[in-house]
């Protein structure tokens, strides 16, 4: 509980200083990974110090007393500027692969809160702010609750002892909203005229701001676009990958290999898949390491092998950040073999996401190698031979546990599990030996089959892997 008040305090912070309402909702958003943490700290003076003692030697016991006291300024004062410098500047790469020890570290530290762990920090927080500071927080988070109710136009607020008088207008396109624009007046009643011309200011802004939008996502559908042929295959060498990516601004480098990527995330229709892959441009944008484009109801990137492990992390400390709770996984394709036609390492990642899909399990990186049989199990074609199949060593005991609310289908998976070992059954089971047994033999007589053959058990294993994938 202490490690995710911890992770609920950076969490809370990170929302403060990003600007935005001390809200539950607002704060679940962020990483519990803080770069200014003071475990960070801890790591870092550890680091320095071992540098720089390193340079000293091992003199006797009083020097080394005096030397750690004369260097401890030192030690403490380059530890400070570093975090602070590392905290300015977390967004840069270079600088997040410096400081990276000291979040691993954090991993140790923290945990993921709950919202009564996250409404403690908010509180926390406030308390200590300064008073200037508190006005603001009070007043945004009042009007992001406004702002919420869908209030529009003019309407005034009293927070803070302060009466505030504002306009609202929201910026629509195509049933979406574009921005929120708010002006707010604390010196003087808004008069008919200031109405009239922030009418007029609104709805030039508005024109401004879609033709903005509608150019913007022009080029961006042009640039998914590419990236879906790179995928697919459709580029005939790598100087047509070349020219087409630098029509649309991207620059792609001829001499590194590249693999494709799909995410899986808990979305449910195309517009979430829409929001959430301009979430990720947003925040990752498109660099020589990761290219992002919409495919069917998910996301696809491909990355580059050569930054590889820096890519993975980038994309699910993002993936953290903008999807909150729901867990982000990655569905990973093979390495290609020529950096312009990536449709082996795509056709990897689909059969990958596939059969996670059909199994209902994903892990946070899901490779080809992990599959395992399922790879194989996949090609089977769903038709009556493999009806038939499953009817003749599993149907029978799922309509008898049906029927008779037993658990003889889930014994027989344990047990196939433990390699036939009755007793290793039971403590997985936390049921009694002789329950087993008595289970088992019920077994051999409803399926009329010798269960202990290892003959037998491999091919009522296949049929229960079959089973979980398809139905």
């Amino acid at each position: 509980r202490v490690f995710k008040y911890h992770g609920a305090e950076h969490k809370t912070i990170f929302t403060y200083e990003a600007g935005m309402p001390l809200t539950v909702e607002n704060v679940r958003t962020f990483p519990r990974l803080h770069p200014r943490c003071g475990t960070n700290f801890l790591m870092i003076v550890m680091l320095i110090s071992i540098f720089i003692f390193a340079f000293l030697g091992w003199p006797g016991l009083l020097e080394r007393i005096l030397s750690r006291i004369v260097l401890m300024p030192v030690v403490a004062g380059l530890s400070y500027e570093l975090i602070r410098f590392a905290g300015k500047n977390n967004d840069k790469p270079w600088v997040h692969r410096l400081i990276l020890p000291g979040l691993l570290l954090q991993k140790l530290t923290t945990r993921e809160p709950d919202d009564e762990m996250i409404e403690v920090a908010i509180a926390s927080v406030t308390a200590v702010l300064p008073e200037e500071e508190l006005q603001k927080v009070g007043l945004s988070t009042r009007l992001s609750d406004y702002m919420a109710d869908g209030r529009q136009g003019f309407f005034t607020m009293d927070a803070d002892e302060t009466r505030y008088r504002i306009y609202a207008y929201a910026i629509m396109h195509k049933n979406e909203q574009l921005a929120e624009l708010l002006v707010l007046e604390v010196n003087k009643e808004i008069t008919n005229e200031d109405m009239f011309l922030l009418h007029q200011i609104t709805y030039m802004i508005g024109l401004e701001l879609i033709s903005e939008t509608i150019r913007t996502r022009t080029e961006m559908r042009y640039v998914e676009q590419v990236i879906q042929d790179w995928i697919m295959g459709k580029m005939e060498s790598s100087s047509n990958l070349r020219i087409r990516a630098e029509v649309c601004g991207i620059k792609i480098d001829d001499s590194r290999h590249y693999r494709v990527l799909l995410f899986h995330m808990e979305t449910q229709s195309n517009q979430e898949v829409r929001y959430m892959i301009n979430r990720f441009q947003k925040n990752l944008r498109m660099t020589e390491d990761i290219y992002l484009t919409p495919l069917d109801d998910t996301i696809a990137a491909v990355v580059s092998e050569e930054n590889y492990q820096n890519c993975i992390e980038r994309i699910l400390e993002e993936g953290s950040y903008i999807l909150g709770k729901n867990r982000l996984s990655l569905c990973i394709g093979g390495e290609s073999s020529k950096n312009y036609d990536l449709s082996e390492s795509y056709k990897e990642a689909v059969q990958i996401y596939r059969i996670c899909d059909k199994r209902g399990k994903y892990q946070e990186l899901n490779y080809f190698d992990d599959i395992g049989i399922y790879a194989l199990l996949y090609e089977i074609p769903v038709d009556k031979k493999m009806d038939k199949f499953l009817n003749r060593y599993l149907t029978p005991l799922i309509q008898y546990d049906k029927e008779h609310e037993s658990n003889l289908f889930e014994t027989l998976k344990t047990y196939i599990g433990c390699q036939g070992n009755k007793k290793l059954t039971a403590e997985k089971m936390f049921t009694h030996y002789n329950t087993i047994s008595y289970r088992l033999e019920r077994i051999h007589q409803i399926l009329n089959m010798d269960i202990e053959d290892g003959k037998v058990r491999f091919e009522i294993q296949l049929a229960i892997l079959l089973y979980e994938m398809y139905l």
